[in-house]
């Protein structure tokens, strides 16, 4: 999956109009709350990317989460 997809999908499971950016920091996306936390972690988890609730919790920026998915991310 190339990385502008990746986002694509992240942007539909949160409900979010908008583009997310790869420097976009998470506290700026207004639909980045406990719902939508919990719903990338389903996204992922189908992804075979489970991820654990504190280390979703310490995540800052947009890049982060894309590092997180670096496994099945296309260059």
């Amino acid at each position: 999956m190339k990385r502008e997809i990746f986002l694509e999908k992240i942007a539909e499971v949160l409900d979010h109009d908008g583009t997310l950016l790869f420097s976009q920091d998470l506290d700026t996306i207004k639909e980045w709350d406990s719902l939508g936390i919990l719903s990338v972690m389903g996204f992922l988890h189908e992804l075979k990317l489970p991820i654990d609730t504190d280390k979703m919790l310490k995540l800052k920026k947009i890049s982060e989460l894309v590092s997180l998915a670096s496994k099945i991310l296309d260059e």
